[in-house]
């Protein structure tokens, strides 16, 4: 399926009405290089002139106001925490976060603009090469206190706006005014104990979307984007299981053949 390009209004509409945020959760001097060249492809097509901020040496800003930065505080919960905080804390109406291990295109924040919803994610692959990746993203169904993966067996299907699905944050586009929403930290690991001797972990990223899904806020999926993973190592199928964020594991939806 070929994609429209976007257009040089619906760029100036974007450009004179958004104040975006873009959060990367990693240290610039470590960064894969096929990601550094999609970051700088993106950069390119942004457009502008790109200066260091009175942040630190890894907050740029252009000349239309729009900010990339580096967050390098860790664990990775306190990395989103701050960039969600420098976001809303200096004005910029949108953030967008981005993993520094994801495959982009250059276009891709105005391609999430676009729709002007509160919270949309492109599918992001994930990070384990198994005969069935093409099926298996990065989204979440949760119900009843229960987190289920979520299988598209087709993409560009367009947008699919459900209520009860939920991101991670590889890649989320979200108002900075949905922050106002939820509570504080608005990501963190929880650990849940299914009795004496057995426990699991919820993931940051899990936590914030299930905060999203009890505030009414719906993360739109984007299946016309596709991101792809730089993942140091492949995790296991199994293993994937092992250590999801899941409650209660099951299939939604047809199983992939």
């Amino acid at each position: 399926m070929i994609i429209a390009p976007i257009t040089k209004e619906q760029k100036e509409k974007i450009d004179k009405e958004v104040k975006l945020f873009i959060g990367i959760p990693h240290n610039h001097d470590e960064m894969k290089n096929d990601f550094r060249r999609s970051l700088e492809r993106m950069k390119s097509y942004i457009g502008g002139k790109w200066y260091l901020n009175h942040q630190g040496i890894d907050s740029y800003v252009n000349d239309n106001g729009w900010v990339i930065h580096f967050e390098q505080e860790f664990p990775i919960e306190i990395a989103r925490n701050n960039i969600c905080n420098l976001a809303k804390d200096n004005g910029f109406t949108h953030v967008m976060m981005i993993d520094s291990d994801m495959l982009f295109e250059f276009d891709l924040p105005y391609r999430l603009l676009l729709h002007n919803v509160e919270c949309v994610a492109p599918l992001m692959k994930v990070r384990y090469p198994d005969q069935n990746q093409f099926f298996r993203y990065a989204h979440f169904h949760y119900k009843d206190d229960n987190v289920y993966p979520v299988f598209y067996t087709d993409a560009f299907k367009g947008l699919i706006s459900e209520k009860d699905v939920f991101s991670g944050t590889g890649c989320i586009l979200f108002k900075t005014e949905i922050l106002d929403k939820i509570k504080f930290p608005y990501f963190k690991f929880v650990i849940e104990y299914l009795d004496k001797y057995n426990k699991i972990m919820i993931g940051e990223d899990a936590y914030f979307g299930i905060q999203l899904v009890k505030n009414n806020i719906i993360t739109h999926i984007d299946t016309n984007i596709i991101l792809g993973h730089l993942a140091v190592f492949p995790i296991p199928f199994e293993i994937f299981y092992q250590n999801s964020t899941a409650l209660k594991l099951n299939y939604r939806g047809e199983k992939c053949r």
